[in-house]
């Protein structure tokens, strides 16, 4: 099937089904507080709504609107799994390495779970399978070694053969793994949840307020063009670090991976593709996920270097690849985003005062393709941290840890072998 025209607006799902516009007001004057939360995102939106739970007075400062940054242009998976597969972690960092990769990835889920139940929110939570799709048969050595290192890493994963594999997904596949109780949701609308219950906790929530800089004296001062917040602790989760923090992004592998939604023209027909998360071992990956009646499909991943010159070619491609989902099948496609993804050598995220930064100023990014999961548990940790319930050399994600390369050159050189296909 030729692609038909994408939408005139590319724009994200979440984005339509709770348009983007300003929730909370904006910061007109001077304000103390216990911990600043910079940054909209899961990962700052889960922190304040943490430290509010325990009482801390907590204010979150957004540049835009919350949940308008990446978290708005996910497709919300919440999996316990990496973009780079666990056999490849295991090779470099051993088994300790993935069994605390993958017991993070279902606390995060856990979480979400949690607390999404805990404070009613309506965000469609929904605990369902994964599956790893093995599209060619090179494949089967790929996912043969995944399952391995799946039950290595404390999983309870499932080798489907070409016939099993084909059964449940109606796919031309050579085999899957199943990988049980992972979720999705709707983050969007999660956080704007969030957002409503730090307030009534006693926390203070603003949008359209930019944090312009930091003074680092006896006490930290956020400053923004209206007004400036002192306090005791600051939390930057703004994905890419500001000054004067710049220096830590170069801990990141950055891409920017893109994402169509298809619609079926024959209102009367179903999808045939059943309602998990999946994705395919191939190179370029793609990943596969149901909202209502819409299908998603994710992938085609570039450096943001080749991104710049990508046009919409990799929509284009995306929806090339969905009749192998779909075979015989018409659909428009009704919305089509992208999404950029900061990854660090080790598949983990740093979390915590960079090496020689003040102890009062924690840093929190790199979750990779995982943010959703990454993100929530994240949140938590930096409660945790900030709090004492967690020490600072008892933190895993910490910038000084042995696994986390200060450059990712080893990590772009092997990129190729250590993705989806087996090397």
């Amino acid at each position: 099937m030729h692609p038909r025209s994408l939408p005139p607006q590319k724009t994200s799902l979440w984005l339509t089904r709770a348009p983007d516009a300003k929730r909370f007001p904006a910061l007109d004057k001077n304000l103390t507080t216990d911990v600043v939360v910079v940054g909209g995102g899961i990962a700052g939106v889960s922190a304040a709504y943490f430290l509010a739970a325990r009482g801390t007075r907590v204010t979150l400062l957004e540049a835009s609107h919350i949940g308008t940054g990446e978290t708005g242009f996910t497709t919300a998976f919440l999996t316990s799994s990496m973009d780079t597969p666990f056999f490849a972690l295991r090779e470099r960092f051993g088994n300790n390495h993935i069994q605390r990769a993958r017991r993070t990835g279902e606390e995060g889920i856990a979480l979400v779970e949690e607390v999404q139940k805990k404070e009613h929110l309506p965000c469609g939570f929904q605990r369902l399978d994964a599956v790893a799709l093995g599209l060619q048969p090179e494949s089967t050595e790929h996912l043969t070694r995944e399952m391995g290192a799946l039950r290595l890493a404390g999983g309870e994963p499932t080798l489907l053969r070409a016939e099993e594999a084909q059964t449940l997904t109606g796919v031309a596949a050579v085999g899957a793994v199943r990988i049980p109780r992972q979720g999705a949701f709707d983050a969007r609308t999660y956080l704007l949840g969030l957002g409503e219950r730090i307030q009534k906790r006693g926390g203070q929530v603003f949008e359209e307020t930019p944090m312009t800089g930091l003074d680092i004296g006896k006490t930290l001062v956020v400053n923004t063009p209206s007004a400036t917040v002192t306090t005791d602790h600051v939390v930057l989760t703004t994905g890419l670090f500001p000054n004067p923090y710049r220096a830590q992004n170069k801990l990141f592998r950055q891409t920017v991976t893109y994402v169509i939604a298809l619609a079926l023209i024959e209102k009367t027909r179903k999808w045939r593709f059943p309602n998990v998360l999946a994705w395919d071992v191939t190179d370029p990956f793609h990943y596969m996920r149901f909202l209502d009646e819409l299908l998603m499909i994710g992938g085609e991943d570039r450096p943001v270097q080749e991104a710049a010159k990508a046009g919409e070619e990799p929509w284009h491609s995306l929806e090339v690849f969905a009749p192998i989902l779909e075979p015989n099948t018409s659909w428009d496609v009704t919305h089509a985003w992208q999404g950029q993804i900061l990854e660090t050598s080790d598949a983990l995220p740093v979390v915590g005062a960079p090496p020689g930064g003040d102890s009062r100023v924690l840093l929190a990014s790199g979750f990779g393709g995982n943010g959703m999961t990454l993100g929530s548990y994240t949140g938590k940790m930096v409660a945790d941290l900030i709090t004492g319930e967690r020490a600072a050399d008892a933190n895993p994600f910490r910038f000084e840890r042995p696994t986390l390369a200060s450059k990712n050159t080893e990590r772009q050189e092997s990129e190729e072998c250590e993705r989806r296909p087996p090397c």
